[in-house]
């Protein structure tokens, strides 16, 4: 079903496009939704690097890049995901240091999580739902 909203009048069903309540604006043409929807999935996007497995697949095409095969590559490709992954963490636990806000505390609480080893792809899929109600939170307020 696409984006519409179903209005009956005088007993026949008209359908109309999803319009914001305020102004008549589409959802994809109002610049606070696009921004929340945004920002959340990059955010999310950066969560998601948390959930790359440590062998085979991503890590060993970025250890083919590199020149080295097998279980080498795998190695290779592993530590460039682990550097990048702990760098986002980094920041973005950075930036939300001062946020104590229920949300921003367990968001903090997820980025800590993710250097606890073993703990890593629980943080990130926790990091992911976490962005996910921010994002639907943000959009709800948008006019």
């Amino acid at each position: 079903m696409t984006h519409s909203a179903v209005c009956a009048s005088e007993g026949a069903r008209h359908r109309r496009p999803a319009i914001a309540p305020n102004n008549g604006t589409p959802w994809y043409k109002n610049s606070c939704v696009t921004s929340a929807l945004g920002a959340g999935a990059l955010s999310a996007g950066f969560d998601a690097i948390g959930l790359i497995p440590e062998a085979g697949g991503i890590a060993r095409i970025i250890g083919h890049g590199s020149g080295y095969v097998g279980v080498v590559a795998d190695q290779a490709g592993n530590s460039v995901i682990k550097a990048v992954g702990a760098s986002t963490g980094t920041v973005r636990g950075l930036n939300g240091l001062f946020d104590t806000s229920p949300q921003g505390l367990i968001s903090d609480g997820l980025t800590v999580a993710g250097f606890i080893p073993g703990l890593g792809q629980a943080a990130a899929i926790g990091s992911i739902i976490m962005d996910t109600y921010k994002t639907a939170k943000a959009v709800s307020q948008c006019p």
